[in-house]
């Protein structure tokens, strides 16, 4: 049978855990425990001696602090071998008085004794570890026996880490180490355990128990079930949750041990971590350092290294929570003193500074909260909510004093549909309190202050207001990093960086694309001197979007080739702060001839498209990707429900013009442009508006006034797309009106803006009937090299605009006298004629004239005729057999 000396008793109700056993089970020599104390590894150490076969002898060793030195260790593991029976009397004197005389020989020693016993040894030490430089020479005592000992396997447990965990161990010999992450429960575990207890518990209780206690030592869970036990009933889930708090204390309560120590606990408990400094200052009369080492004992946190630098202790999450709220309920205003303390302490560190503000608020030390979030704002943006609930439990007068505070609240509320009209009325506070603020702020935050100011009257639709904030943001910015003080605060370069971000967005929403220009060229210099090249990227996808919305596509191509795939920080790619790129990607994609690519690059975005206020800026590329693929009717259909769902009171016109531009270019493709009314649209876009009503009047067979809207939108173009709509617009009028105008020159125009910019996407407009017709124009007028320039384009680029928008319109239906009446008319004009080759009277005749005009909607005979050549109701002139044209239209049908 086999000898089992000085093993505990397996607790009654234990749990069997097999993955653990099976990893004591794997064949390594040594195997380390180290996890804070009533973490289980006692227990799970007896279970697994317990599954042992018979052919092993097993040795329990229980250490404690009263082994002091290398050879009392040694000493103590030959008395726990001779009071299991494990070695006689003899064996004991003899290898303790040898270990006395030379502790180096120590392993010798054991050894001789543990060969002496028969088949394998299985030798556990309980305790092991702890304070004491000794404890490093008994670990190379001890690899050197397992290393020289094939027939022992040596099973080590702890709360202190040793070298046995460390490269050394790993080199002497197979070790296998398990740490508190491996030794938590599992849920399936955790659901046993639950099971087990004698505790009365509704299933779903069970369930929302062992889910919670998941990744928590065996003995909190004990604890818990121990309080939860006394209720003397069956518990319900939310019995439960009313419960848990109290259970949680009790559990913290048993593992502290003592009233003062709980107290020490609490206020540690207020600050994220702590080192032993902190530590002895916020606790007075207590060694940071014993203090800190006791509660890792004590399963309640553990050291680790932090992002600025040396060791700090992280307690728990449950033991922060529940010793830091106990501790806030009871010492409220010592509390808060600690909770600004330790905010300080953070920023002097260099570490964490949105934590850094969440304890200065806390600790109800708002100036100290807003001179922080000055120079935060960048990183407090990546994630407003954090410190919403603080904020918004601030009476609204006090926030009007603190609008970088405010500013975090209303974006957060603006980021959820339905608390945009809550955010709405706070950003007006916001901008209250940047008035406030501005006239005794320092000059290097005065450009952040405009940043922020730009942003809320974006947000609030009011453009002149918008426009000004953000130029007076790009000069203050300029002067102030001009100014032989310039900001040396990293943190408010990181923030002059955000507010340079905000006013390149304004200016860019605003239509004033020179300033959004210089705006990011701003952003790009403070990128380039910090070496932010996040920043740096979202410079060059902004300036890539002015050149997208100038037409200057070889320009964007280069802006985003400079861009740095992994410089993206991972929340910014493919949402808020990275929409440009992909919106100005899928632009080229549509220059590329590829809708598909392009809808693909949008649909990155499409999680964020009821929240992101580029959504018009993604809307556009997506209308216009659909229709290539000759979805326009779906593509306009859904253009108009967002529009009806995103345009407000504080949708900026210049939104609303470049939506409307979309609007337009579908309508023209589905043919409803011949219903627009017969206006010009004012303002920057009207080039471009007067240029796609002229296509409309020519489809309407107005062409006199196509002609007149079309000069009016040459005489109003600047940048190469304006000039490309225009051509565009022009080839259509001049192939489909009867004017005097050529394509020529306009086809020779779009030839050269391809060559000069890579503009290729506008002659999407121009059908597919009339491209053959205007490439042999271009050949006739230009010469073939330019011709092929243009054929390139042509071939690229689908038509999005097809037979559709010239034939779509309801055929008038004429009666037969009506139809007489209109073949004798494409004859004569003479209505006495008329009626003599009808024998009808005049009257007759003029009554019919007057219902034909009015079915046609012409005023003239001419305008008559033509109406009803292109409605399909006569045809051409056909020519008779001697060459010359016959005297009537013969009719088409309809």
């Amino acid at each position: 049978m086999k000898q089992i000396a000085g093993v505990p008793r397996i607790p009654p109700g234990a749990v069997a855990r097999p993955r653990l056993l099976a990893a004591l089970d794997d064949g390594a020599p040594l195997h380390v425990l180290r996890s804070a104390d009533s973490g289980g590894k006692t227990t799970l150490m007896a279970q697994w001696v317990d599954g042992l076969d018979d052919a092993h002898t097993a040795a329990w060793v229980v250490l404690d602090g009263t082994v002091g030195s290398r050879g009392g260790f040694w000493v103590r593991v030959l008395s726990d071998l001779h009071r299991g029976g494990l070695i006689d009397d003899a064996t004991l004197y003899r290898e303790a008085a040898a270990i006395a005389d030379s502790p180096d020989a120590a392993s010798d020693s054991i050894h001789r004794a543990l060969t002496s016993t028969r088949g394998p040894v299985d030798l556990v030490l309980d305790g092991f570890g702890g304070p004491g430089a000794h404890w490093d020479d008994v670990c190379r005592d001890l690899l050197a026996l397992v290393a020289r000992t094939p027939t022992l396997c040596c099973v080590v447990a702890g709360t202190f880490p040793t070298l046995l965990e460390g490269p050394v161990a790993a080199a002497t010999v197979r070790t296998h180490v398990l740490r508190d992450t491996d030794l938590a429960l599992t849920l399936e575990e955790a659901r046993a355990v639950v099971e087990a207890a004698a505790v009365l518990l509704e299933p779903a209780a069970v369930d929302s128990l062992a889910s919670r206690e998941v990744a928590h030592p065996v003995s909190e869970l004990r604890h818990v079930l121990e309080v939860l036990g006394a209720a003397g009933r069956r518990l319900s889930a939310a019995d439960v949750d009313g419960l848990l708090p109290s259970a949680l204390r009790h559990d913290l309560a048993a593992r502290v041990g003592d009233a003062l120590t709980l107290e020490h606990l609490g206020v540690i408990a207020l600050a994220p971590y702590v080192d032993a400094e902190l530590t002895a200052r916020l606790v007075p009369g207590e060694d940071g350092a014993m203090l800190l080492d006791r509660l890792e004992r004590r399963g309640l946190g553990s050291w680790s290294a932090s992002d600025g630098g040396g060791l700090v202790f992280r307690l728990t999450d449950q033991a922060r929570s529940v010793a830091g709220a106990q501790y806030a309920a009871e010492h409220g205003g010592r509390a808060r003193t600690v909770q600004v303390e330790v905010s300080r302490w953070l920023v002097a560190r260099g570490e964490d500074p949105a934590t850094a503000i969440e304890l200065a608020l806390r600790g109800g030390d708002l100036d100290y909260a807003e001179h922080l979030a000055v120079r935060a704002l960048p990183r407090l943006l990546e994630d407003p909510g954090r410190l919403t609930g603080l904020v918004a439990a601030m009476p609204l007068n006090r926030i009007r004093r603190y609008p970088f505070l405010a500013v975090i609240y209303a974006l957060a509320l603006n980021a959820r549909p339905e608390r945009q009209a809550r955010a709405t009325a706070l950003l007006a506070a916001v901008a209250a309190a940047v008035k406030v603020r501005m006239a005794s702020a320092p000059r290097a935050e005065r450009g952040i202050l405009y940043g922020v100011e730009t942003g809320v009257w974006r947000l609030l639709g009011k453009r002149p207001r918008m426009l000004d904030s953000a130029r007076r943001a790009v000069r203050e910015l300029s002067d102030a990093r001009a100014a032989p003080d310039g900001p040396a605060d990293p943190g408010l370069d990181a923030s002059s960086a955000l507010a340079a971000s905000q006013a390149a967005t304004s200016l860019l929403f605003g239509d004033d694309l020179a300033g959004a220009r210089a705006a990011f060229d701003l952003l790009a210099t403070i990128a380039a001197e910090n070496r932010w090249d996040h920043y740096g990227n979202v410079a060059a996808c902004g300036r890539a979007m002015i050149d997208i919305l100038d037409g200057r596509i070889d320009d964007a191509r280069r802006e985003l080739a400079s861009v740095r795939a992994d410089a993206w920080p991972q929340t910014w790619l493919n949402g808020y702060a990275g929409a440009l790129r992909n919106v100005a990607q899928a632009w080229l994609h549509l220059d590329d001839g590829q809708p598909t690519e392009a809808l693909a690059e949008l649909a990155l975005l499409a999680p964020h498209l009821d929240t992101i206020e580029y959504w018009e800026f993604i809307a556009a590329p997506r209308a216009l990707a659909e229709a290539m693929l000759g979805r326009a009717a779906e593509a306009e259909a859904h253009l108009e429900q967002l529009a009806a769902q995103r345009i407000g009171p504080t949708t900026l016109p210049s939104v609303q013009r470049r939506l409307m531009a979309s609007r337009s270019m579908l309508q023209l493709a589905t043919g409803q442009a011949r219903d627009w009314p017969e206006r010009r649209v004012p303002g920057r876009a009207s080039s471009v508006a007067s240029a796609m009503q002229a296509v409309a009047a020519a489809a309407r067979s107005q062409d006199a006034e196509a002609v007149a809207l079309l000069a009016s939108a040459e005489s109003d173009t600047v940048s190469p797309l304006q000039q490309a709509l225009v051509a565009v617009a022009g080839v259509s009028v001049a192939q489909r009106t009867t004017s005097t105008l050529g394509s020529a020159p306009f086809g020779v125009r779009l030839a050269v803006l391809a060559t000069a910019h890579g503009l290729h996407w506008p002659v999407t407009l121009i059908a597919d009937r009339d491209r053959e017709q205007l490439l042999a124009a271009v050949d006739e007028a230009a010469g073939p090299a330019t011709a092929k320039t243009l054929s390139v384009v042509l071939d690229t680029v689908p038509a999005i605009v097809d037979e559709r928008l010239w034939r779509t319109t309801s055929v008038p239906s004429l009666t037969p006298r009506e139809r007489d009446v209109l073949r004798q008319l494409a004859r004569t004009d003479n209505r006495n004629e008329i009626a003599a080759e009808l024998y009808v009277s005049i009257n007759t005749v003029k009554a019919q004239l007057r219902s034909l005009y009015a079915k046609l909607g012409a005023r003239t005979r001419d305008d008559a005729l033509h109406r009803a050549i292109s409605a399909g109701l006569l045809s051409e002139p056909a020519p008779a057999a001697d060459g010359s044209p016959e005297d009537g239209f013969t009719d088409r049908p309809a």
